[in-house]
């Protein structure tokens, strides 16, 4: 999900980077976590994308955030509620026009595929025009597909009762694609309590358990099979499965191998995976008068995942393996996990106040903000099993040439903030906002950086000269501030060591450099301009909503080249500087109103445009060693000044030269 464009270049491995902070009830859950909640336990969506909506959540707040709240307790009733969907799937393969056998092998002798000055190629064009002949004309790409039925289910219970709210859901999806042998089970189960001790203070508790189970189609990729000739056949002669097709079978060199993937689907091969997450949520708050109040909340969530991956010895890859030492490397089972943990701790003072009876109000807001998170991982990866079915990762002879592995990756944050809210006769609106915060993630010298956003409103329809019927509301809204980004890597700042045991001495054992430290790398702040209008029509039956950014994003973190005698090659610096422009517009309509039910037909939609201001030398370089790699199977990413991130640079076409029937490309001096 961007919203808005993104705000960072994504140079190495910060996946998530340009990922919207997501909320639901107050907690942050991850984009996954998102897809996988019950639709029927939302009450509301809001995305919040100026700078006015997003800096208080500070340095989190660069991309946009996506607020979502689940229903709320309605009333002293007690309440169920049952929501089954199911979901028909079915693969379409009509666009694909591809050549049957027949004309797959004329394709082939015209192009000069078995034209040879020795008539080696004769027999191999001989066997498959008899494959031809007999019938055979196997059509690939339906084989592994098939029709599939997925089904989701929720319950859910909530109510009222001695000074008590509560609620409790339970869902359970099964998905399947279509692709034979695949699955992905989702199971989650939350509750909440919100207990009013007094009628100044109210203690809530919030806990949410989720958990996906999900396995890889064993039939491999798709685009596996639409490499497959339609004059192969799928068996031999003897009824057993072909291993591996070559262009020339006859060729002793047999080169050109194409693996059977419905082979290997008979094998013991698996690629499964696992994870769990628990997030728990304690908040209080007292109402210390009818102006003032104070809440907290405290959150720990817990997460665990595991992904095991092995592939048979008796897999086609390995059908040539016959000497000692690739026996011994036949069949490999790869297993990575993952755990994580973290807490975040919220404290608020709020004072809201009426100024007269016209709507004027006064609030000031003011708190604090901790949070602490930690994940670690490891993976090993062995070879060498015996048989198809010995498929536990204890039946191994060895590590692969690379031994077990791990990481760790650790950091704190901690932010100070405070914002003033003041409205004039519910006409006139003002609204700032300062925020202090600090992470572990940058360096030691500039841990702390200041956010904040000043944004103003005016309710034109409620001025005296625009009074009408037909008119409900017209609002202009401006908004002007800083937001922050502090998804990167944890260590990027530190200089950071890897002992190896290739490097044991008897003295001890030796490190390598894995990044080289900056004391003074400080945050990548985005400056967010925001220009608005919101409508609303014939008693809001019409609602027109239009918005103009412009975000200017500074002190980028980029990397820039440093000498190899360092023992790293590059050096992450504040240098690069980009810049996002766009609309957002929004056309609802209530096209039927009744007592009922009703019908709403709602159109949005909006532009982007994105511009990389300055980059540093060591991009400059990536983009020459790309310009000058033969590795061109897909349009290559390349960073340049004055050009979109996302722009793809590929060679022109000249169109088909009618001498050789090869295409030709103009390259960039024509």
């Amino acid at each position: 999900i961007i919203i808005r464009g993104t705000n960072s270049l994504m140079t190495s491995d910060e996946a998530g980077i340009n990922t919207p902070l997501i909320i639901l009830d107050g907690i942050e859950i991850s984009l996954e976590e998102l897809y996988d909640l019950d639709l029927f336990d939302i009450e509301s969506v809001n995305v919040l994308k100026d700078a006015a909506a997003t800096v208080l959540y500070g340095e989190r707040a660069s991309n946009g955030v996506i607020v979502v709240e689940r229903a709320h307790v309605k009333d002293d009733k007690v309440r169920f509620s049952y929501n089954f969907v199911p979901d028909f799937s079915f693969p379409d393969l009509s666009s694909m026009n591809l050549c049957n056998a027949s004309e797959k092998l004329e394709l082939e002798r015209r192009a000069g595929l078995y034209n040879s000055a020795n008539g080696n190629a004769d027999r191999n064009y001989a066997y498959k025009l008899e494959n031809v002949r007999k019938g055979i004309d196997t059509d690939w790409i339906s084989k592994p597909l098939r029709n599939s039925f997925s089904h989701s289910h929720s319950l859910r219970v909530a109510g009222r009762g001695g000074n008590m709210d509560y609620k409790a859901s339970a869902s359970f999806k099964d998905t399947y694609g279509v692709m034979k042998g695949d699955y992905r089970r989702n199971y989650g189960l939350n509750f909440s309590l919100a207990y009013h001790m007094t009628n100044k203070l109210t203690i809530s508790y919030q806990f949410a358990f989720g958990m996906t189970d999900s396995k890889d189609s064993p039939y491999g990729q798709f685009s596996t099979y639409t490499e497959l000739n339609p004059y192969e056949p799928v068996y031999d002669e003897d009824g057993e499965d072909i291993r591996n097709y070559y262009f020339n079978k006859f060729d002793p060199s047999r080169n050109e191998k194409i693996e059977n993937p419905l082979y290997n689907a008979t094998l013991s091969s698996f690629s499964k995976s696992k994870s769990k997450s628990i997030k728990n949520s304690l908040s209080l708050r007292w109402d210390i008068s009818k102006s003032f109040f104070v809440n907290g909340q405290f959150d720990l969530n817990l997460s665990d995942s595991k992904s095991d991956k092995y592939t048979s010895p008796e897999n086609s890859a390995y059908e040539n393996y016959t000497s000692p030492e690739e026996l011994a490397q036949k069949g490999e089972y790869r297993q990575s996990s993952s755990d994580g943990n973290s807490y975040t701790g919220k404290l608020v003072a709020n004072y809201s106040i009426a100024l007269d009876e016209h709507g004027s109000v006064f609030g000031i807001h003011a708190g604090t903000e901790i949070s602490r998170e930690k994940t670690t991982s490891s993976q090993i990866t062995a070879v060498g099993f015996l048989k198809d079915e010995l498929d536990d990762l204890s039946y191994a002879m060895k590590y692969d040439d690379k031994a077990p592995s791990g990481s760790e990756k650790l950091s704190t944050r901690v932010g100070f903030f405070g914002d003033v809210d003041l409205s004039y006769r519910n006409r006139y609106f003002v609204n700032g906002v300062f925020r202090t915060s600090g992470s572990s993630k940058f360096g030691k010298n500039q841990r702390f950086a200041p956010f904040w956003s000043v944004g103003f409103g005016w309710n034109v329809h409620n001025e005296e000269f625009l009074k009408c019927d037909w008119l409900n509301t017209l609002r202009f809204r401006v908004s002007y501030g800083y937001t922050g980004n502090a998804g990167f890597s944890p260590y990027q700042a530190i200089t950071t060591y890897k002992y190896s045991n290739d490097y044991r001495y008897y003295a001890g054992v030796g490190a390598l450099p894995i990044t080289m430290g900056n004391m003074d790398l400080k945050w990548q702040r985005t400056l967010k301009m925001n220009y608005g209008v919101t409508g609303g029509f014939l008693n809001d039956r019409l609602r027109v909503e239009f918005d103009y950014y412009v975000e200017k994003t500074k002190d980028m973190l980029i990397p820039i080249d440093v000498p190899l005698s360092m023992g790293v090659d590059n050096v992450k610096v504040n240098l690069g500087s980009a810049k996002n422009a766009g609309l957002d517009f929004s056309i609802s309509g209530q096209i039927i109103q009744k007592k009922d039910w009703s019908w709403m037909l709602t159109v949005n939609g909006g532009h982007v445009y994105d511009k990389i201001e300055k980059i540093s030398n060591a991009l400059q370089r990536t983009n020459s060693e790309t310009t000058s790699s033969d590795e061109w199977n897909a349009p290559k990413i390349q960073f340049k000044e004055g050009e979109s991130q996302y722009a793809i640079y590929a060679m022109r076409s000249a169109g088909i030269d009618p001498a050789t029937g090869k295409e030709e490309y103009i390259n960039k001096n024509g």
